[in-house]
């Protein structure tokens, strides 16, 4: 997690070869943009970033990924995604 008040950090991160999805954009969080978003930051190795631009959206960035998939969020904050069984 980062906590950037300033602003450079979202500048930053646009430039990087990084994952990026804005929370208070519509289609950022719907189940494709995020399924996509995961896959290709699993696939090709990138960062997945989601910018909550200094509003408290971790409720409704929780529920976007517990509809692409039950526990989504659990799994993607524990790394459940990326071990094998």
């Amino acid at each position: 997690a980062v906590i950037d008040t300033s602003g450079q950090a979202q500048t930053f991160l646009r430039y990087r070869d990084v994952i990026y999805l804005n929370a208070l954009l519509p289609r950022d969080m719907e189940p494709e943009t995020l399924r996509m978003g995961l896959l290709g930051g699993l696939r090709f190795g990138k960062r997945f970033a989601v910018d909550f631009m200094d509003v408290d959206m971790l409720g409704p960035v929780r529920t976007a990924f517990n509809n692409l998939m039950p526990g989504g969020w659990d799994a993607v904050m524990s790394n459940k995604l990326v071990k094998y069984e």
